[in-house]
């Protein structure tokens, strides 16, 4: 089973080399990018794993082995179950694109030895080719009928049209020969100016203009997945993965109607405490339109989202007898992907400590951005949620696939709505209306229900579903 479990995490990190380096682990795939061809390997590879998991007798197992058998099992079939929605052949994503992924591993990638400066190196070379192959993979799916939504396409052009804006020394994706300095100097730095300005951005321009001449004309108007062939299996196959249950879509509807007539209820309770009102569809549009319940700064919008982490970590102790043994960073999100990206998230650490787990506050635009939802976002995404479970799973001794591979969305999602509950009982909440912003997830929490919202991937289109970057506080 331990040789087992060792081989799937190896074999994810083959597949998945950013991940590497998400996590902090050193080694030559830190020079890689996931394959975006065909991945008929890796259907393959899956199959094998489980058929040797069909092999392991679970009676022979102690517990902890068997739950490891069975999560190991989940996970693989997880997997597979995304190949039906095809996701290579339609991502366009302005939240995890190649034009936000490779800006992130600009400020994440190690150079701190001349090994680590060629993986980089080599890693740069790579963007080139993996860009034309995502173009390749697009083509082929407006040939099959697989096209992502305007919406999507219109953000992504945008995004491309600023990052190129930019000259290539200064951009975001020459950041790593900035940070060498001295260390950079004999021909490193040169060489990451040359293969950005050479190879990268030469790269980007021909997939904006394969999406603003081909591909957005094509475009669907229409979101949902019910836009692209077998639809309705996607959806089945995503409600597999995120809940880990063979429920229907109608069920799913169902409560969520149930669901939101109660979040009303004690949503109503707020409005009539707090505005002496008893019309929801009025008040709940009008709040946001309030400038005197936005931030006026950018600072402003940090520091209280600072804040919030701070007297939440003072409380903790109170709460909880075991708690992780680093504590949360809280970081403004970085310019370039600020204007697309969400109200926050967490990133978690690496497995060695040295860089820590991260809640990122978009203060973007801070007058659109009320102040009463900072604090539900701050419990949410850092403590005692995602940061709290995510620390923890680091630090217990369980199989590496278990400790990084992510989990579904039900674990991680449920025990982060259970502690916006959590904070409203320890009185951590500062007023009703900082309540409402978090009452339409708390019910979720109180019933053991759940949003049905991912951790935001970190990969590349066509990628595993999840991944270590956890979901947006503002979008359900």
């Amino acid at each position: 089973m331990d040789s087992l479990a060792a081989a799937y995490w190896q074999a994810e990190l083959g597949r998945f080399p950013e991940s590497a380096t998400i996590h902090g682990f050193a080694g030559p795939r830190n020079a890689r990018l996931t394959d975006l061809s065909p991945r008929a390997a890796w259907d393959a590879r899956l199959h094998e794993l489980l058929r040797a998991a069909a092999t392991v007798d679970a009676e022979r197992l102690d517990p902890a082995g068997r739950v490891n058998l069975a999560m190991l099992r989940e996970a693989a079939s997880r997997q597979l179950a995304g190949r039906i929605w095809r996701r290579e052949l339609w991502t366009v994503d302005q939240l995890n694109g190649p034009q936000v992924e490779f800006a992130t591993l600009a400020a994440l990638q190690p150079i701190g030895t001349a090994t680590e400066r060629a993986h980089l190196l080599a890693r740069w070379r790579r963007m080139g080719p993996y860009l034309d192959q995502h173009v390749k993979n697009l083509r082929t799916g407006l040939d099959s009928g697989y096209v992502a939504a305007r919406i999507n396409v219109e953000r992504v052009i945008d995004q491309l049209d600023r990052l190129l804006a930019d000259p290539p020394d200064s951009s975001a994706l020459s950041a790593p020969a900035r940070r060498a300095g001295r260390a950079g100097a004999g021909g490193f730095n040169a060489a990451v100016h040359a293969t950005v300005r050479r190879g990268i951005y030469p790269a980007l321009r021909r997939y904006r203009e394969f999406l603003r001449d081909d591909y957005l004309p094509r475009s669907r108007t229409e979101p949902g997945v019910s836009g692209i062939p077998s639809g309705a299996a996607c959806y089945r196959a995503l409600i597999r993965v995120h809940t880990s249950l063979n429920l229907s879509a109608d069920s799913i509807h169902r409560i969520g109607l149930e669901e939101v007539a109660a979040i009303r209820r004690e949503m109503l309770d707020v409005a009539r405490r707090r505005f002496h009102s008893e019309n929801l569809d009025s008040l709940l549009p009008a709040l946001p339109l309030d400038t005197g319940l936005t931030f006026a700064t950018r600072a402003e919008a940090f520091d209280t989202a600072e804040q919030a982490v701070a007297r939440m970590e003072r409380k903790l102790p109170e709460l909880f007898g075991r708690l992780p043994r680093r504590r949360v960073v809280v970081q403004e999100m970085p310019a370039f992907e600020e204007r697309d990206a969400p109200a926050a998230y967490y990133f978690p650490g690496t497995a060695d400590g040295s860089r820590p787990g991260r809640y990122l506050v978009n203060t973007y635009d801070p007058r659109q951005r009320p102040r009463y939802t900072a604090e539900v976002l701050a419990y949410h995404e850092a403590v005692p949620g995602h940061h709290v479970q995510i620390a923890l799973s680091q630090e217990l001794p369980l199989p590496d696939f278990r400790r990084y591979g992510g989990g579904s969305t039900a674990l991680v999602e449920g025990w982060a709505l259970y502690t916006e509950r959590l904070a409203d009982e320890a009185g951590m909440y500062s007023s009703d209306l900082d309540r409402i912003s978090g009452a339409s997830t708390m019910r979720c929490s109180q019933t053991g229900r759940w949003r049905c919202r991912s951790w935001r991937s970190r990969y590349r289109p066509g990628s595993r579903p999840g991944g270590p970057q956890v979901e947006s506080g503002d979008g359900a």
